[in-house]
């Protein structure tokens, strides 16, 4: 939440997901960062309390548990802010724990069932992705010739430096309200010739709020996005990498099993 870039820093807080380290280990976080940025913690509170009611209210939850979800969101960023920096031990609901289970059986067969509806090496176009353009054929490809990113591709799950990397497909994700204008692909890769990768790409937009005045932070939108997960959730940060695409600034990282959404629902 109100962790620092090097003081304090605060976040979109949407999505909450399993998500798993370089090393498999998966733990449910809060991934979404495109709001990273120094400034006043309160902020935290407002934008997690309406994205929880949010959540709430779109999986049909009475108020009264909309009420106690918030009512423990003070309960614990109060205990965050009062625990001298120390690591708060949680116990976990049931719930996550089954997500959590579940997540760490994930293949890359269930991903591409998940993300791409099939386990063969493309994307089928239709409601969720579109067919590119030539000059987004073209800027993904040249996009996966620089070193930068082959470095980045190689190093997810150790392969050899001098694996081949090569786009097998692209296409458009239409995910979410929060990409409607914006530029959002889904890259699926062939690592070393018999393994796969897919690859997110979206574009950095402004942060809403506003940041403190008198603290230094990277001018562009997507490496502040970066740095601002690599400083409050290194899991995230270490898979993601900010780069100039059709000259816009976007940051990217690489789609893993574990990294499933968290629907929340009651019975």
């Amino acid at each position: 939440m109100a962790l620092p870039f090097g003081s304090v820093a605060i976040a979109t807080l949407a999505t909450l997901a399993p998500l798993a380290d370089a090393e498999g280990k998966v733990e449910v976080q809060i991934r979404d960062f495109d709001q990273a940025l120094i400034g006043n913690p309160a902020h935290d509170l407002v934008r997690l309390a309406l994205s929880l009611a949010t959540a709430a209210r779109g999986s049909s939850l009475p108020g009264v548990v909309t009420a106690h979800m918030l009512e423990h969101l003070m309960e614990g960023y109060e205990q965050a802010l009062n625990s001298d920096g120390g690591r708060i031990p949680l116990q976990k609901p049931d719930r996550v724990k089954v997500v959590i289970r579940s997540a760490v059986k994930c293949t890359w067969k269930e991903l591409a069932k998940d993300r791409i509806e099939n386990t063969q090496p493309t994307i089928p176009m239709g409601k969720n992705f579109w067919p590119l353009s030539k000059s987004e054929k073209n800027g993904i490809s040249q996009l996966f010739e620089t070193q930068e990113m082959l470095g980045l591709v190689t190093s997810l799950k150790s392969w050899d430096d001098r694996a081949k990397v090569e786009v097998l497909d692209a296409a458009y994700w239409v995910k979410g309200c929060s990409s409607l204008g914006l530029l959002r692909y889904v890259v699926l890769l062939s690592v070393g010739g018999d393994d796969y990768c897919l690859i997110d790409i979206k574009e950095a937009v402004q942060a809403a709020d506003p940041r403190y005045q008198h603290i230094s932070m990277p001018r562009d939108n997507a490496r502040r996005v970066v740095e601002g997960a690599r400083q409050m959730l290194p899991a995230l940060g270490e898979r993601m990498i900010a780069q100039r695409f059709l000259d816009r600034g976007v940051f990217i990282r690489e789609l893993l099993p574990q990294d499933l959404k968290l629907e929340v629902s009651i019975k």
